[in-house]
């Protein structure tokens, strides 16, 4: 807030901080004011037009001719209600205006729509920003399985060229490669699309026994050759109690987070998983959540991966490079646990391998 009147600042701030949950840092003048916002982030400025060294108007001014400062919203604080003036102020940029003087309740009334205002633009850029990121992560895996087809192609080509008959089972090898690959890009569009489609639809929320759920993934990853890929062995620390969730919204988190326990396990070590589950605090509304913790016993993730595994098209873990996949399996239990208003986060034991996965739900 930048308003010359110091006497002043003091009631500013607990209007405010009556209303809501706010930290208010004052400006005597316009200079301060830009001085202040050129050093950290603010949410929201109220602006006072008539100010030493820099007045509101050239503040207003200097701020909107800044892409930085696109979304933030500026309210100018003044005495004049001249239409003229309003106008014009509109014009430069300004968000709305407080007359000084005006009841309290309103003065807070237009920081709070103000303040709606500025997270929905928040969420708009986030959203803007995560699509561009996912469709630059989508286009750099189709590029490199196009370079790869194309490139087992052409050698399938020259093979053919040169010695049809002698160059047979190399050639045979190429095209099962080939086929390999694009089976590998159908299953990459096929969990975009379920990624999509899958939460799409508001949940619908119904009381979920955990035990059943977990059952039902372990059959639907069990391997059909043992000798192929070893079964998941899961163990129950515990009862386990039941969640508030959207049964396939649930199905597909727990599908995600098992299926890591089997396909990124340890050289010559069985999957294992042991889960078990806290009563979380009271959430704001009163009601009660739990935490699930599902742990593998696998090779884990990187420490400074934790934070950004959840992200599409990040693999942190620590991996050999050759297993399948596209980094979008955590990316979509974010996604779901997200949507059924619950929390997910992975964390590293405090001792021995493997990674914890968090869930919280009502």
């Amino acid at each position: 807030m930048a308003d010359d009147v110091v006497r002043y600042h003091r009631l500013y701030e607990f209007a405010i901080k009556d209303a809501m949950p706010a930290e208010v840092q004052f400006a005597c003048d316009g200079q301060q004011a830009l001085d202040a916002l050129q050093k950290r982030p603010f949410d929201l400025l109220i602006l006072d037009l008539n100010m030493p060294v820099m007045d509101g108007e050239q503040v207003l001014r200097t701020l909107r001719s800044n892409p930085n400062f696109d979304n933030m919203p500026i309210i100018i604080l003044t005495g004049d209600s001249a239409a003229g003036t309003q106008k014009r102020l509109l014009e430069m940029g300004a968000n709305d205006f407080i007359e000084k003087g005006s009841p309290p309740e309103l003065f807070v009334a237009r920081l709070r729509a103000q303040s709606r205002f500025k997270l929905t633009l928040d969420r708009l850029a986030k959203l803007a920003v995560d699509r561009d990121v996912f469709a630059a992560g989508v286009l750099h895996d189709i590029r490199n399985l196009e370079t790869t087809i194309m490139a087992v192609s052409d050698l399938a080509c020259e093979y053919l060229k040169q010695n049809p008959e002698g160059n047979k089972d190399v050639m045979l090898g190429d095209l099962a490669a080939l086929e390999k690959k694009a089976a590998h890009l159908g299953e990459y569009a096929t969990g975009i699309i379920n990624m999509v489609r899958d939460t799409r639809t508001p949940p619908r929320f119904e009381s979920l026994e955990l035990p059943p759920l977990i059952h039902w993934v372990q059959k639907i990853i069990q391997p059909s050759r043992v000798e192929e890929t070893p079964e998941l062995a899961v163990t129950i620390a515990g009862d386990l109690l039941p969640v508030q969730a959207d049964r396939n919204l649930l199905q597909l988190a727990l599908l995600n987070i098992m299926q890591n326990a089997v396909k990124y396990r340890r050289p010559d070590t069985p999957p294992a998983m042991t889960i078990s589950q806290s009563v979380s605090p009271k959430d704001g509304a009163g009601g009660t959540r739990v935490t699930t913790r599902f742990r593998d016993h696998g090779r884990g993730i990187r420490k400074s991966e934790l934070r950004k595994i959840f992200k599409p098209f990040v693999r942190g873990f620590d991996n050999t490079g050759q297993e399948s996949g596209f980094g979008l399996g955590l990316s979509m239990v974010a996604k779901v646990i997200t949507t059924m208003s619950g929390y997910v986060w992975a964390e590293l034991p405090e001792s021995g391998p493997g990674t914890i996965f968090c869930v919280d739900l009502p």
